[in-house]
């Protein structure tokens, strides 16, 4: 997979799709689909893609220029395939004053308010370096420190030295880190590793790893890719306002990266009162001391493909998140695993495993608003552990459990817990299997689902396939049930000959 850096520039009306990601990673933002037809609506956004897409057939948007290793692409004023864009443009100037890209006597404006510079910067931190050795100049475009190498904290230093977007590349190797890395600019930046299992972040068990500054923006874009942070550690002055792995500002698309023995008073991650769009994508949160993962306040979240185990809490979503998504992903073996206290509009959990928490999930609903758990399987390990706590104290907000599977004991009342006047009365099963009666009967078979042990059965996340005779298998509702299981694989397969109907549950028996 290689890495594309593309900066959007649209004219005239929307797109649909303007930056051809998959659905589940795709963020189409309104303000970036509108133009006039003459000029560009200010916005610039950094976005990744495999090498090997095919967007054949699709209509692009108006107008794009793309960057890959230093080479410009213009995708011309017209709706056009993407293998009709062989335009290769090499003397492509950047205006720091005026703000705009110029081509062939056209400025193309670019919203950023630099203070001075001539180009996009893009730096690759020498991993023979000293990780902590300070940039000689920053701000003068040169990542150097005293000895003339790219240092991790030189490239930081460099970053923030001018208000520009930048690239901070950072190849194999473990870098220990002695102080907190910042990222004080209000441009949109990318910090991408090698791989989240070889290029790592250490944090000596005594600092925090990365943090992002409340700017005056407050919706740059931050890219962090293929990296692992390890061993970070926050002091209790962190306790409610920082995070020990990456503490954030603005928006923010985590993607392919690991978070492993962070330990101390505040979350591995934090996105943070003034985050805006926060996504989470292919990652892995393990052995967190606190919560793995924080979202306070942000107006879109998802999480997407993505583990955590072992942690104290998974996650937690709070002070007024809206659009909360949480798709095709496991969380076992944390002493709480999903935790939402408040989701505004758009609550969904699907196709994901919940498996071997003390609580599963809990949720609890606001401003009347309805929370949907769909193809989902949660399994509880004891008696005395919850798979699904509802709260709608002070709210008639509904619960709706779709196609999903509640496993604890069937000797015990131990799936559903309830808090609130109406919550039990808002708890809506439609085609669930729950093993005790817990949680009610209407709308749902009490019955033991029949699952295999966690494991790996494909897909990246970790899965609980139904047993052979299990009552899950081509007992979904099609109208209701997602066009794929957990692991990617189809949906609806036909196993018991009586017609294509899904399955009950995260996985699709194929």
């Amino acid at each position: 997979m290689s890495l594309l850096v593309f900066m959007t520039v649209l004219f005239g009306q929307a797109c649909t799709h303007p930056y051809f990601h998959p659905v589940d990673s795709e963020k189409t933002s309104a303000a970036n689909n509108s133009g006039n037809g003459t000029t560009y609506d200010g916005k610039l956004t950094f976005l990744e893609f495999e090498a090997d897409f095919k967007c054949e057939n699709k209509i692009a948007a108006k107008s794009i220029i793309t960057r890959e290793n230093g080479v410009w692409t213009l995708l011309k004023n017209s709706p056009q395939k993407c293998a009709e864009s062989v335009t290769v443009l090499n003397d492509v100037t950047y205006s720091g004053s005026s703000n705009f890209l110029n081509y062939n006597g056209i400025n193309y404006a670019l919203n950023l308010n630099p203070a001075t510079a001539n180009s996009l910067r893009e730096f690759k931190v020498d991993p023979t370096a000293s990780t902590n050795s300070l940039d000689s100049t920053p701000g003068d475009g040169v990542c150097a420190d005293s000895s003339g190498k790219c240092s991790l904290q030189a490239a930081f230093d460099e970053l923030n030295g001018v208000d520009l977007p930048a690239i901070i590349n950072i190849p194999n190797g473990t870098y220990f880190l002695s102080s907190t890395l910042k990222i004080k600019i209000d441009s949109t930046v990318q910090i991408v590793g090698a791989s989240s299992s070889n290029t790592i972040l250490d944090g000596g068990s005594n600092t925090a790893i990365l943090e992002t500054a409340i700017n005056s923006n407050n919706h740059p874009t931050r890219v962090i890719k293929g990296l692992n942070f390890s061993h970070a550690f926050s002091d209790a002055s962190n306790a409610s306002g920082g995070a020990s792995a990456i503490s954030v500002v603005g928006s923010v698309r985590i993607t392919g990266c690991q978070f492993h023995n962070n330990t101390g008073f505040a979350p591995a991650v934090l996105a943070g009162v003034f985050s805006h769009d926060v996504i989470v994508e292919d990652s892995v949160f393990d052995q967190t001391q606190n919560v793995a993962l924080l979202v306070h306040g942000s107006s879109l979240f998802s999480v997407l493909r993505s583990e955590f185990s072992g942690n104290a809490t998974g996650l937690i979503v709070d002070n007024s998140t809206w659009n909360v998504t949480i798709k095709g992903s496991s969380f076992y073996n944390n002493t709480q695993g999903i935790i939402v206290w408040s989701c505004y509009s758009g609550c969904l959990i699907e196709n994901t495993t919940v498996a071997n928490n003390f609580i599963g999930i809990y949720i609890s609903t606001v401003l009347n608003n309805d929370f949907y758990i769909r193809n989902t399987t949660v399994k509880g390990y004891n008696l005395s552990a919850l798979t699904l706590r509802f709260d709608n104290s002070g709210s008639t907000g509904r619960l709706f459990l779709q196609n999903s599977i509640l496993s604890n004991s069937l000797s015990g009342q131990h799936n559903c817990s309830f808090l609130g006047t109406t919550a039990a009365a808002n708890l809506v099963a439609q085609n669930s299997i729950v093993d005790d009666t817990s949680c009610g009967t209407a709308g749902i078979q009490i019955t033991d689902p029949l699952l295999q042990a966690l494991a790996l059965n494909g897909g990246t996340t970790h899965t609980m396939l139904p047993n052979s005779g299990s009552p899950a298998i081509d007992s979904g509702d099609n109208l209701i049930c997602s066009a794929k299981d957990q692991r990617g694989a189809p949906r609806p397969v036909d196993k018991l000959g009586n017609g294509a109907i899904c399955d009950i549950g995260a996985v699709e028996v194929q």
